[in-house]
């Protein structure tokens, strides 16, 4: 699990009509936010700060061409914001990675001490296959920031994809000496130790993540993403009944989510409810062609001898992300 970060802070101009739309935002009331910002473009099409926040309004609506060509807008009445550039980022990172990365490398260059860009860069650089110059990125921003707890956790991510499992544990490690409550990487770190054949220790760890992550859910923090999680958890300590309980709670709160809908068909899996693991998985192929649910797939349908199917999936997920191993590991499989 890396971490993303979705924006910096907001600027802070004199202007009371855009302060009452930051405020607005800021406090969820989004479609406020959006009146308010539209209003002041509407008499000074030129304010980028007005700009970017319609921008911040249509990410956080999941439109995400509405906010695209918000952000690019602000940036050209305003090109040398890093802020505006990483958000720029933000809301191409799903839709063109390529485009996400050019967005954060310019927001880097304009302001080299950005740790959210280099955060979210990498990640990027991670999903891409490009984990070498993750790692880089990761490390280059610990020169100026070795006190970011999210930095080491995702150094340790991009790590463990290169085999170095015990460098991924320290980095896990720091990242806990400086956030002690940190719940990602306490997950992590189980991950990791589990990685090394360490099962008692990852098992204990584990304990400590499901502690951390129904903690946050009774707090309503990151709802979606912290019920996979904590789901996850219950399964590596095999309390299956109880990570499908979370999902399907979450399910019903949240629905539409491919991430809920793999993670139930991952349980299915593991449980050998094959017709219920396809289920779930061809409803999260409907929401989010992927390649981490393009190969996970790949490998269900391999499982129960589904070859042709398999190769398939595999396939389009090598397209997606050529420089990802998943893909390509199924089908040297499947061919001996």
């Amino acid at each position: 699990i890396e971490a993303h970060v979705q924006r910096p802070s907001l600027p802070n101009p004199g202007s009371a009509n855009y302060l009452a739309a930051k405020q607005a935002y800021l406090t969820g009331d989004y479609k406020s936010a959006e009146v308010i910002a539209r209003a002041i473009v509407d008499t000074r099409p030129d304010d980028h700060n007005a700009l970017n926040l319609l921008g911040l309004v249509a990410l956080q609506t999941s439109q995400f061409t509405a906010a695209t060509a918000m952000f690019e807008k602000a940036i050209r009445q305003s090109p040398r914001s890093a802020t505006y550039h990483f958000h720029l980022g933000n809301s191409l990172r799903d839709s063109d990675p390529k485009a996400a990365i050019a967005a954060y490398k310019r927001a880097l260059k304009l302001n080299p001490k950005f740790p959210e860009a280099s955060l979210n860069l990498g990640g990027v650089l991670k999903r891409l296959g490009q984990t070498e110059a993750a790692i880089q990125v990761y490390h280059r921003a610990l020169t100026h920031h070795p006190e970011f707890p999210a930095l080491h956790n995702n150094l340790g991510t991009a790590l463990k994809l290169r085999g170095a499992l015990k460098e991924s544990e320290n980095a896990y490690r720091t990242a806990l000496k400086l956030a002690p409550g940190y719940a990602d990487a306490w997950n992590n770190l189980a991950v990791v130790l589990k990685a090394q054949g360490r099962s008692f220790e990852a098992f204990a760890v584990y304990n400590n993540v499901i502690a951390a992550y129904s903690s946050m859910l009774e707090k309503g923090g990151q709802e979606v993403n912290t019920s996979i999680r904590l789901a996850t958890a219950m399964v590596n300590t095999r309390h299956y009944q109880a990570a499908l309980d979370v999902l399907l709670t979450a399910d019903s709160l949240h629905p539409g989510q491919a991430l809920i809908q793999e993670s139930l068909g991952t349980i299915h899996r593991k449980l050998e409810q094959y017709q219920e693991a396809v289920v779930h998985f061809e409803e999260a192929l409907r929401l989010d062609r992927s390649p981490d649910i393009l190969t996970n797939y790949a490998s269900l349908r391999c499982e129960i001898g589904e070859m042709e199917a398999a190769k398939e999936l595999a396939r389009e997920a090598i397209e997606i992300a050529p420089g990802r191993p998943e893909g390509w590991h199924i089908l040297y499989t499947m061919t001996g």
